[in-house]
This record gives structure tokens, sequence and C-alpha cells, in this order.
């Protein structure tokens, strides 16, 4: 542990670099294990999800239309299952999918909400 790691509720070492499968993991669980968690009103009126990628739109079936740009979003993320992350990243499934049910939470602390921090970027290996 360092200092930082030291004060996290959950600390999961993972490979340097693999902080792109992380979070397109997180994307994943998401969309396909959690959908219930999707705020579709928000999605629906503050983003472009329900549009297509040539800006038609909005769609009345984009949460199921492989061509809305919510369509693409879940493809893109379809491989990134919690065997994928773990085999990538190094992270444990079980560790993973506990991070993602943890980020869930709108616990605040110090008036700030969870913090998701991947040191790779700054040189650090597990």
């Amino acid at each position: 542990f360092n200092r930082t790691s030291a004060k996290a509720d959950i600390y999961g070492k993972y490979r340097s670099g693999a902080e792109a499968t992380l979070f397109l993991g997180l994307i994943r669980y998401l969309l396909y294990e959690k959908p219930d968690r999707i705020d579709r009103t928000f999605v629906s009126t503050r983003t472009n999800a329900p549009y297509t990628t040539s800006g038609a739109g909005p769609l009345a079936d984009w949460e199921t239309n492989s061509n809305s740009i919510f369509g693409k979003l879940r493809a893109l993320v379809a491989p990134y299952t919690p065997a994928e992350v773990e085999r990538v990243s190094g992270l444990p499934a079980s560790k993973f999918i506990e991070v993602a049910e943890k980020s869930r939470h709108r616990k605040r602390c110090c008036g700030k909400r969870n913090r998701l921090y991947c040191p790779g970027g700054k040189g650090y290996s597990p």
C-alpha cells in the first residue's frame, strides 16, 4: 500500500495501462448487468444517445436500436466482461465486480462523491 491506497475503501491492483479496459468494463457492467440503474430520462434528454451517428433522431427505440449512439456504445463495450477485464488488467473479476457495485453508491465524504483513482497514467506499476 501507499498513502493513497491506504485510505481507499477498496484496493484493487491492476496492470499499468489498463485503465481504458477498466472503464469500458464498468460501462458494460452498467449497460448489461444493471440496466435498471440507468437514468433514462437524463440519457434521453441530456445526451446524444437517442440519435444516430448521422444526427437523425431522437429515435423512439434508441435503447434497442443498434443504429443509435446508445446501441453503438452497447456494441463497443460488449466484449469487456468481468473475465475480459481480469485477463487484460490483472484485476480479479470478483474485485472488479466489487468496485462496480461500490461505485454506484453516492456516498459523500467531505462534500464529494466517490472517485475512482487510476494511477497507471502517472507511471506507477502494479
